[in-house]
């Protein structure tokens, strides 16, 4: 399973929305979602252990919103499996780093 840093390596940062980098599920966000290439939407699901992944393209079961990547993934990539699901927070990880550090905010690599 690819990481977060693996993801951004790859397919480059995740486009602004507005000082986000996620995109809600309605509204003006999800017509930004709609119009943008499909090779560049990723949905942001978040499971009972509460870390959240990226999936290639859309997805509505544990979904919280959607990140546009800068580059698209290709349709061989998608084929391969490597990318599905991308961890995009690790909720252990986050423990452990919060136990050392008060503010949660410096210790987290996701960026909602």
């Amino acid at each position: 399973m690819k990481n977060e840093d693996q993801w951004n390596e790859r397919l480059g940062d995740t486009l602004d929305n507005d000082g986000t980098t996620l995109f809600e599920t309605y509204g003006d966000d999800l017509k930004k979602v709609q119009a943008a290439d499909p090779f560049t939407v990723w949905t942001v699901i978040e499971t009972e252990n509460e870390n959240q992944y990226l999936r290639p393209g859309f997805h509505v079961v544990d979904m919280i919103g959607y990140v546009i990547s800068e580059n698209p993934i290709t349709q061989e990539e998608l084929n391969s499996g490597e990318w599905d699901p991308v961890l995009w927070l690790d909720r252990a990880e986050l423990d452990l780093d919060d136990s050392n550090d008060d503010d949660l905010g410096e210790t987290s690599s996701f960026r909602p």
